[in-house]
């Protein structure tokens, strides 16, 4: 995919346009149709899905969470947050292998759209005709994506379902406009980035400023970026790759979930070790 086109706009911003500017009214009768059908037969396999044991295995990881209801988890009395229901509802979409199929993705179109807009539109109490309207656009990026790079992308092993289905979800979700959603998203990554940043400043390690889920933290008096990782994989946690010319001397680090970070820097701390520093900044 090119970042620009000679005349007009690039692949991405034409996808954009597309995906903000999608309306019920401007779908085709015969499109609205064949969505609803979609949405129809993904509730069924997903209801069937639930039973099985990898469904089962699925909310196992997320049954002991206690935070918000916001969604459902279909064929269960659960309520969870919108990512471990579409999680567990695009687990069990999938698991009986039913789920419908299209040719330019090569792949299931439906598994990876429906559950995550399903879960934000009950957050968002979203209207009958968004949530398919969000289906589409979902469906319509993953499909577009599948024939510009298939059947390529397939026999390389490539399973689309994931690879490009993750852009449709991506789409369809931001079509929503969930304001809340984006409020409570932000202020939870904060949360975590000013946590950890404070965590390493504990130890003495400076971390530049984001507005991101990812920071640079200078480690360059006790090690490099690739030792910090090696040590830290070690100890189960994984850190991002070199970032050059900063390798020698700044470590990027992504940020998870609060209950994440709290084991990272853990591990964080057993690794750095304290680091004092004198009035000039240098490590003693």
């Amino acid at each position: 995919m090119t970042t620009s086109q000679r005349g007009g706009q690039s692949v991405i911003e034409q996808l954009a346009a597309y995906a903000t500017t999608e309306s019920f009214d401007k779908l085709p009768a015969a499109t609205v149709r064949a969505a609803r059908l979609a949405i129809l037969d993904t509730l069924g396999v997903m209801l069937a899905g639930s039973a099985e044991q990898t469904a089962v295995r699925g909310r196992a990881l997320i049954e002991h969470r206690r935070g918000a209801t916001e969604a459902t988890v279909i064929g269960t009395p659960l309520r969870t947050c919108v990512e471990d229901a579409a999680f567990a509802n695009g687990i069990a979409a999938h698991a009986l292998d039913y789920d419908d199929v299209q040719q330019s993705l090569s792949g299931h179109p439906s598994a990876p759209i429906l559950p995550a807009v399903l879960a934000v539109a009950e957050r968002g109490k979203a209207s009958g005709a968004a949530l398919l309207t969000a289906f589409v656009i979902g469906v319509e990026i993953e499909a577009k994506l599948g024939r510009a790079i298939n059947p390529a992308h397939y026999e390389a092993g490539w399973h689309a379902t994931a690879t490009l289905g993750v852009f449709g979800v991506a789409a369809a979700v931001a079509s929503l406009k969930d304001p809340a959603h984006i409020k409570e998203e932000s202020a939870r990554n904060k949360a975590v980035r000013d946590f950890t940043v404070k965590a390493l400043a504990d130890l003495g390690y400076k971390s530049t400023d984001s507005q991101t889920n990812f920071i640079f933290t200078d480690i360059g008096k006790t090690m490099t970026a690739a030792q910090f990782r090696d040590a830290c994989a070690a100890k189960g946690v994984m850190v991002g790759r070199d970032f050059p010319p900063l390798e020698k001397q700044w470590a990027r680090i992504s940020l998870g979930t609060m209950e994440e970070m709290q084991k990272a820097t853990e591990v964080f701390r057993s690794v750095l070790k304290p680091s004092t520093t004198t009035s000039s900044g240098k490590g003693q």
